[in-house]
């Protein structure tokens, strides 16, 4: 692959150095590849998940065998209050 070149904010310019500090590395081009072998890593590992497997799972949950109020009085007194 050729040369990257890109244009850095000062923020992630500011980051890429704080990166480069705490991993030890010498040159940006390094930072840079090291962060993506991470973050592609991270990518692979990382399971997939299919919210469809969820669909009807409130239905295998059990039913209560009784309402908590069997009447209205019982939910708001005898006086309606």
């Amino acid at each position: 692959m050729g040369q990257l070149n890109i244009h850095m904010s000062p923020a992630f310019e500011q980051k890429l150095r704080r990166f480069m500090k705490v991993r030890q590395i010498k040159t940006k081009s390094d930072a840079v590849r090291t962060a993506v072998d991470e973050a592609l890593q991270l990518a692979q590992k990382t399971p997939t998940v299919n919210l469809r497997d969820l669909f009807g799972a409130g239905k295998q949950l059990p039913q209560r065998p009784r309402k908590s109020w069997l009447k209205e009085d019982d939910l708001w007194g005898p006086n309606g209050h």
